[in-house]
């Protein structure tokens, strides 16, 4: 009797130990998620576009293309998920998108002359674009903060 007792203590304890185990997916989304809120933190905070001049404005799309970069390289360092996998590269390509289109801005605003202000205009917009379809692409992978990427946007820089 004393070793069935034993078995079911050994079971219990088998259970308990596999219910704290989480899947690659999991700690994915858990880091990715950490590392989005520091983004948008930053994004709304140093790296916001508020009472910013030209120069500061192109110091800050590359700041933010930066973070989006070593996002993408943090999550495709990490082991992959074990389901999604098609999901996870949607999203990555969406924000690796983000990146290239905000290096993009950047350069239009450093060549800027007079009659490329619809070019500006258009770019600032594609940005926003972009940057509007990262979250529901993370979302369909079961990021939480990622997926709020309402401070992603540039506004109107």
């Amino acid at each position: 009797m004393a070793s069935f007792f034993r078995l079911l203590a050994g079971i219990g304890l088998l259970l308990a130990v596999g219910a704290c185990a989480s899947s690659p997916k999991e700690e994915l989304i858990q880091h990715a998620d950490a590392e989005c809120g520091e983004i948008t933190t930053r994004f709304k905070g140093d790296l916001s576009f508020d009472g910013k001049d030209a120069y500061e404005g192109m110091q800050v799309l590359d700041q933010r293309a930066a973070l989006l970069q070593n996002l993408q390289n943090d999550v495709r360092a990490m082991p992959s998920p074990e389901t999604d996998q098609r999901g996870l590269n949607d999203w990555l390509t969406r924000v690796d998108k983000l990146a290239v289109e905000m290096r993009t801005l950047r350069s239009v605003y450093q060549n800027a002359t007079r009659g490329t202000e619809t070019l500006l205009v258009l770019q600032v917009a594609l940005v926003n674009e972009v940057a509007r379809e990262v979250g529901p692409a993370a979302a369909r992978f079961g990021f939480t903060t990622c997926a709020d990427t309402g401070a992603w946007t540039t506004g109107s820089v």
